[in-house]
């Protein structure tokens, strides 16, 4: 079974490889007719050079007069032979081939009907040469120094270079083996300006493709002296820097903080002219300059970042603030005159509305407001910083330079903000209901709704007004508070707070689970406190600086006479209170049976009272019998006493019996018997 699998599997594998082979095959043929079966050699000539500098017309000979209905195409791609007509071809056997920026390769494709009526296809290739001026940079010194630099790129794909230095010589200088980048020099007697022209040349026979620039130089610092473009921030962690200088130079790129200076001894990047994204974190204004070692020492104007620091939203606007760039500054290389110094820099700020208006703004101070705003707007508007730098360096030469610093963008957008949480919130318990307090936030709109939430963040209540709210105490209930603003955004729930819980544990302990009552606090210590029965005056029975500890033996308060209220204080850090639930815990019970009294009306000891604290107590029940028995009073209240009567009739004196049962709370029954003397 395995062995017919395994030949089922290997039959299928060679029939898709073969179909896929088949594919391929079929799409070569279709990509490129040049290489197609049908294919044949020569099936024209050039009567014109097939190679030179646009624009160029081509003329061309069909070489096979017997064939039949011949076309041609003159930019043919390698399409399939479907696509042909859609491609413009005509009998016609002259072509005109434009100006190219780059050298470019065509394929001229010829097809027809051969002798024997099949159809045939012949391919030849036309190079147009690149036909602009060949591009180069200068730098010079001292009016007698120059470099010229001819740098790799495909405008520069010629040949070889003829160079006329306008020395006086009347001559040109050749270079035919080189590798670009190509770096010449010269050194002249001192003129102002000199006059160069360099050509770019092909080697190609019958056709010149000859292009020459001609600059005139200044000899003084050169076409390309260093110069920091654009500075701009990208993000908190990167900026883009763009500097112009001579083709395919190293240049040295330093770097200082703000408030700092730099040092020339250890280069911060060695980069060529262009753009470059460098990482730089955003900590401090940062400030860039070059320099690079040649003839009199080039060195760029100094150009600092520009930081957008912040947008404070406001029903005002939207205010914003940056680190602007120096209007003044002086960079040293070495002692004496500055190598560069820069003398001003004007700020602008550009406000782009989604892209449909955009607003340029002069400014002079570092911040500004933008009242451009309100609730029903929900386009993003963003801002920039641009700076514009202008100076002179290296030294006495006063060379001026401009560059241009951009902030990073910032935008915003209504629909898109969340007001801020809740500054603080607090929660406490008393009269048995939990009251949260919560002070606003710092949100600049003004909040038109607070609403009170539980743990599953439904509203529980609502106000328009910073009043506390009131909700009845659960003590597994967790609260938070969240608002709506004067443009109907929702602000984030503020984190959840949660009281303190007391309880009785064992019958023994005052337990507790600390929960942070506050935002943004945390708990400090708690002070555990007793209520006096009568005047609910308070007692500090200890302080707890250790939140950790959750636990006070009840026989270290000691024996009280009443039903004793106990709850905790809980201190944030920054001394906000809050207070726990209370608890209420009976007395131990304590009874005084007397054992005489005198019922005679006089007014002292006329009545049986059995004494004590009874709040414990779920049950009590008192007998008096006389000496046969009989009961000669009952009651099931403590507060009950008995005159000395049976029927309203004194009994006489002498010795009477009690018998009194109790229960409490907790189940436990007692029961107390004895005698009294009762004297008429």
């Amino acid at each position: 079974m395995k062995d017919k699998l395994f030949f089922y599997y290997l039959l299928i594998s060679t029939l898709m490889i073969s179909l896929m082979n088949l594919m391929f095959t079929n799409q070569a043929y279709a990509q490129n007719l040049c290489s197609s079966p049908e294919a044949e050699l020569n099936g024209f000539k050039f009567l014109t050079p097939s190679e030179g500098c646009g624009p160029m017309t081509v003329e061309i000979e069909a070489t096979k007069p017997e064939y039949s209905d011949v076309k041609y195409i003159y930019t043919y791609n390698g399409e399939g032979a479907d696509q042909l007509s859609a491609l413009a071809p005509t009998e016609s056997t002259t072509y005109n081939y434009f100006k190219e920026k780059v050298s470019t390769e065509y394929t001229i494709l010829q097809y027809g009907k051969n002798a024997n009526g099949n159809t045939f296809y012949s391919c030849k290739n036309v190079t147009i040469k690149a036909s602009e001026e060949p591009f180069f940079t200068s730098s010079a010194c001292n009016n007698s120094q120059l470099q010229i630099i001819i740098p790799d790129s495909s405008i520069n794909n010629f040949d070889y270079f003829e160079v006329d230095w306008d020395d006086g010589s009347n001559s040109h200088q050749t270079f035919k083996d080189f590798s670009l980048p190509l770096v010449l020099s010269k050194n002249y007697p001192p003129k102002d300006q000199r006059n160069i022209s360099i050509t770019g040349k092909y080697i190609i026979p019958n056709n010149s493709c000859d292009v020459t620039v001609k600059k005139t130089i200044s000899m003084k610092a050169g076409e390309n002296y260093p110069n920091i473009d654009t500075l701009e921030i990208i993000d908190d962690n990167m900026i883009s820097l763009s500097f112009s200088g001579a083709a395919d130079q190293i240049y040295s790129v330093y770097r200082r903080n703000s408030g700092t200076t730099y040092d020339f001894n250890n280069f911060s990047y060695q980069l060529k002219p262009g753009k470059h994204l460098l990482n730089v974190r955003l900590d401090s204004q940062y400030c860039f300059t070059l320099f690079r070692s040649f003839g009199c020492m080039e060195t760029s104007g100094e150009v600092c970042t520009t930081n957008l620091d912040s947008i404070e939203y406001s029903v005002e606007g939207n205010s914003l603030n940056w680190t602007a760039h120096p209007k003044t500054s002086s960079v040293y290389f070495g002692p004496g005159l500055p190598d560069s110094k820069t003398t001003d820099a004007s700020q602008e700020l550009l406000i782009d509305k989604n892209t449909i208006e955009t607003r340029s703004l002069k400014l002079v101070e570092s911040n500004y407001l933008d009242p451009y705003i309100n609730c029903s707007d929900s386009d993003s508007i963003c801002y920039q910083i641009i700076s514009n730098i202008k100076g002179f360096s290296r030294g006495s030469d006063s060379i001026p330079f401009s560059s241009i610093s951009k902030s990073q963008k910032r935008c915003m957008s209504f629909s898109s903000l969340k007001p801020s949480l809740i500054s603080s919130v607090l929660a406490t318990v008393a009269d048995a209901k939990t009251i949260v307090y919560f002070s606003p936030s710092n949100w600049s709109w003004e909040a038109k709704m607070f609403y009170l939430n539980d743990t599953s963040l439904l509203a529980l209540d609502s106000t328009e007004t910073l009043l506390p709210f009131a909700t009845d105490y659960d003590s597994l209930e967790s609260y938070s508070v969240s608002y709506i603003d004067v443009c109907n955004r929702i602000s984030e729930n503020s984190p959840r707070i949660k009281t303190t819980f007391l309880y009785l544990k064992d019958n023994k302990t005052l337990s507790w689970k600390v929960n942070n009552p506050f935002y943004p606090d945390t708990v400090r210590y708690l002070e555990l406190i007793s209520l006096e029965p009568n005047d609910d005056s308070e007692n500090l029975i200890q302080t707890f600086d250790n939140i950790e500890h959750n636990s006070f033996p009840i026989e270290k308060i000691g024996d009280f006479d009443s039903r004793n209220r106990f709850f905790l204080k809980v201190y944030s850090s920054d001394k906000r209170m809050s207070q726990s639930n209370t608890i209420s815990i009976p007395a131990k019970l304590k009874l005084f049976i007397p054992d005489v009294f005198t019922p005679n009306y006089d007014g002292i000891n006329d009545e049986f009272k059995v004494f004590g604290n009874f709040e414990n107590l779920k049950f009590f029940e008192i007998k008096i019998i006389n000496r046969n028995g009989k009961t000669v009073f009952e009651a099931q209240n403590p507060k009950e006493y008995w005159d000395g009567k049976i029927n309203n009739e004194p009994v006489p004196s002498g010795i009477y019996f009690f018998i009194i049962n109790l229960e409490d709370f907790k189940g436990i029954k007692d029961q107390f018997v004895g005698s009294l003397l009762l004297i008429n």
